[in-house]
């Protein structure tokens, strides 16, 4: 009996440590999910920012588009995207 017994409470430990495990599993593929998702969002804000401001000044054929951009992205965006706006609009004058 004592034999049976401790064989039962391994394979309880067991199944007890499979679960948590799972649980922490679940969690992680959850956190990575949303981080999935948030990243994507902020990349469809950031292009429609790009779009938006390439139409405003009629900078969509321009061949200085991509500098422009980067550059305003580089100085802006630590700020947000009203910073990278901002960048944007005070650079423009050297790209026309």
């Amino acid at each position: 009996m004592k034999t049976e017994q401790r064989i039962a409470d391994i394979r309880r430990k067991g199944e007890e440590e499979i679960a948590a495990t799972k649980a922490r599993v679940d969690r992680d593929v959850q956190r990575v999910e949303e981080s999935a998702r948030r990243t994507e969002a902020q990349r469809k804000e950031r292009e429609d920012l790009r779009a938006r401001l390439e139409e405003e000044w009629s900078m969509s054929d321009h061949p200085k588009r991509d500098t422009l951009w980067n550059k305003a992205w580089e100085h802006g965006h630590s700020s947000g995207l009203s910073g990278v706006r901002y960048w944007y609009e005070d650079l423009i004058e050297l790209a026309k």
